[in-house]
């Protein structure tokens, strides 16, 4: 293994010009099995915790602002 996607996020436009968002990456309850070997997976834990609260704030931010508009 060579890269693990711990988190992604995404802004979508379709074809018929409709906005969307797309969260992905490792289940935290799945780190402990991905990274078994790791002494640091702790903070892998932390930071998905933490990147997908942000995410969700941002994706409310968003919606907010493209409502108003």
């Amino acid at each position: 293994m060579k890269e693990a996607k711990l988190i992604g996020f995404k802004v979508l436009l379709d074809r018929k010009g409709r906005l969307t968002t797309e969260v992905s990456g490792l289940p935290i309850d799945k780190v402990d099995e991905v990274f078994e070997n790791f002494p640091d997976k702790h903070l892998y834990k932390v930071l998905i915790r933490e990147s997908t609260h942000k995410i969700e704030e941002l994706i409310k931010h968003l919606e907010k602002e493209l409502s108003s508009v």
